[in-house]
């Protein structure tokens, strides 16, 4: 999706956030960061939230940030919608577990969507790729082959963490 939201930029716009992503994403490979990226699958609990701090400490603009603000706000990831925060801006520059206030959400949808599709084999966690890397080949994906109904099933189980009954529900009436 966020390729394809480049893609269809007015130029020279789209020439603009490419250069952006093309530069956020050899800040990201110049760090140690980037090895450890390579490996997120096998994260050890204590490495997703460090990580994370991690990257956010190398202060890599998002590539769609224009004047201090979302230039893709409409159409911005899950992920970042999720990502609700009241601590002053400055604190980004030196993000830590006591510095940043998040807004507590009672469960979080990116997660749930992403584990629609099988954990890859020996992985921990769900492999996530930072925005910086998403106009990258994702060369790993593969297609979705489950019928929508059987998706939708799973998402409302691993969200609830109960199981949904096979019963067809009845289409939404629109008139």
């Amino acid at each position: 999706m966020i390729a394809e939201l480049v893609e269809a930029m007015p130029e020279p716009r789209r020439s603009q956030v490419r250069e952006r992503f093309a530069r956020a994403a050899e800040t990201l490979r110049g760090s140690d960061l980037g090895a450890r990226l390579a490996d997120r699958g096998r994260w050890l609990p204590a490495d997703v939230e460090r990580v994370g701090l991690d990257y956010f400490r190398l202060g890599i603009a998002c590539p769609f940030l224009d004047d201090e603000s979302c230039g893709i706000h409409p159409d911005r990831p899950l992920t970042c919608r999720e990502y609700l925060v009241t601590s002053p801006a400055e604190n980004c520059a030196r993000p830590a577990r006591d510095n940043i206030d998040r807004v507590p959400l009672p469960v979080k949808v990116w997660p749930v969507l992403a584990r629609l599709d099988p954990l890859p084999e020996g992985a921990r966690f769900i492999p996530w790729v930072p925005l910086t890397l998403a106009l990258e080949p994702a060369e790993d994906l593969t297609e979705v082959s489950r019928p929508g109904p059987e998706m939708l099933q799973d998402f409302f189980r691993h969200l609830t963490g109960k199981p949904v009954s096979g019963q067809p529900v009845a289409p939404f009436d629109q008139g």
